[in-house]
């Protein structure tokens, strides 16, 4: 079994079948078309491959794209100071694997909506998106009460720190993991650092005073303390506001 490509979500594993790929060179030619492509594959393999695996609600994703989203909507942000995005308390979005024997994209399902103000529905549901066509991914972990959701969160966040912040790395649970179809690349992108706080816009979507966990290929790891949250963001696409 080709196990990146086939890699089920929370506790839902998959049986079948998939053929090996041979390798290809696609981050040398998607490096400019798709800078991010390589982080994003690590960063969800992440969610996968090591315990966060039973800590994440694979049911409650938002997936960001320049011209819709979806598994959320977007709300007015707040006019006060604090920490918070401006992405609907619910999200609705499913991520459920890497499709398989397929390089760029993942299965995931959830509502479709237009990236403004209000009542963006559309009426459309997804079942595939491009990693390419990404700008952010946001989730939360799972917890029948808000005690256990926050230990749940606290635990996740702890975990997240670990894999990212050891180096070198060591044994199977710590990135790089497998890639779909090509060898490890890292396009360039802005450091953030770790441990500090930063307040991005990305597409349509504002992230305010979030924590950085750490940085995957182009990928940035951020967590919000408040709203018990995580994102996954291209860092090039992001733009700093203080």
């Amino acid at each position: 079994m080709n196990d990146y490509l086939c890699t089920g979500g929370q506790n839902r594993p998959n049986g079948d079948a998939c053929q090996p790929q041979a390798p290809q060179t696609c981050c040398d030619t998607q490096e400019d078309t798709c800078p991010c492509r390589y982080g994003f594959v690590q960063s969800l393999q992440m969610l996968l491959r090591t315990g966060l695996s039973s800590l994440v609600d694979f049911q409650s994703f938002a997936f960001v794209t320049p011209e819709y989203l979806v598994g959320a909507t977007l709300v007015a942000p707040p006019t006060t100071c604090g920490t918070y995005d401006n992405l609907s308390a619910d999200l609705t979005g499913t991520f459920s694997r890497f499709t398989q024997c397929a390089c760029n994209d993942i299965d995931v399902s959830g509502p479709v909506n237009l990236p403004v103000v209000g009542d963006g529905t559309t009426g459309l549901t997804v079942s595939r998106l491009s990693l390419c066509d990404l700008l952010a991914v946001a989730f939360t972990v799972t917890g029948d009460t808000a005690e256990t959701a926050l230990a749940n969160y606290q635990s996740a966040k702890a975990l997240f720190q670990t894999l990212l912040q050891r180096r070198p790395p060591v044994g199977p649970d710590y990135p790089p993991y497998p890639d779909p179809c090509c060898a490890p690349c890292c396009p360039g992108a802005p450091d953030f650092g770790m441990g500090g706080t930063v307040s991005l816009i990305v597409g349509n979507v504002v992230l305010a005073n979030v924590t950085v966990l750490g940085q995957i290929g182009g990928v940035l790891v951020l967590a919000n303390d408040t709203a018990s949250r995580f994102y996954f963001v291209c860092g090039q696409d992001a733009i700093t506001v203080g």
